[in-house]
């Protein structure tokens, strides 16, 4: 079993200045805590259980302006051809499959830093990410992989590239649909006694529109990713 963990320096949110906002969230904590000890004095548990919610995430705040986040943040593009490939997500108390020492004690470590409001298992068929999610970041960090034989940066780049195969298909599809409804509408224009034909000459156009236009303006903005460009951001390809 190969594992991997990403300790990285640490990396802190774009803000204009550190110092201000930490210490409005400091503000923020002591008024939290305040209302939440008087919700104690008046034993409205509900209200200290949402109140320490709202506490855990200031901390989470605070902590990460202060320290920063010492693991590897993926960058959107590297997040996107992933997460392609990683399509399922789930709370390490809720995977299924054996997680080994070393996972767990890195899950350990980063849960008890307070800095991720979530830590969770992304998998699919085999080598499972552990990844580590802060508000103030959009992508996740990654804290670990594991797997008998990990995957290169290569492979995933290969399985993403696939998805651009879908798009000829789509224009074969949508240009089949156009073909039909322009067949059936010419049916229907020379045979005025079939109404139902000009019903389903109109769905087959809205279809090969749609299609056609999914395919030509959708999905170049939502897959093209000049992949060459994007850097590894695992272990086993440095220096490779």
């Amino acid at each position: 079993m190969q594992v991997e963990t990403y300790t990285h320096e640490p990396q802190f949110p774009e803000v204009d200045s550190k110092d201000i906002e930490t210490l409005e969230l400091v503000s923020t904590l002591e008024a939290l805590k305040s209302r939440q000890s008087i919700c104690n004095q008046e034993r409205l548990q509900h209200q200290v259980e949402l109140i320490q919610e709202e506490i855990n995430k200031v901390t989470t705040k605070i902590i990460a302006l202060k320290s920063g986040v010492p693991y590897l943040l993926l960058t959107p593009d590297q997040w996107k051809i992933l997460k392609n490939h990683f399509v399922w997500q789930k709370s390490v108390g809720d995977f299924e499959a054996l997680v080994p020492y070393d996972v767990i004690r890195t899950y350990h470590t980063a849960k008890h830093l307070g800095v991720f409001h979530d830590i969770t298992v992304a998998y699919h068929d085999r080598d499972p990410l552990l990844l580590g999610w802060n508000q103030k970041w959009d992508t996740p960090f990654l804290l670990s992989r594991w797997g008998d034989a990990l995957h290169p940066w290569s492979w995933f780049t290969k399985e993403y590239s696939k998805r651009d195969g879908i798009q000829p298909t789509l224009f074969f599809i949508g240009g089949f649909f156009l073909v039909i409804s322009i067949f059936l509408g010419s049916v229907w224009y020379f045979m005025e006694s079939k109404p139902g034909i000009a019903g389903i000459a109109s769905i087959l156009l809205l279809a090969a529109t749609g299609i056609s236009g999914w395919a030509g303006i959708w999905w170049p903005k939502h897959s093209k990713l000049k992949l060459s460009h994007i850097p590894s951001p695992f272990k086993t390809d440095e220096g490779s």
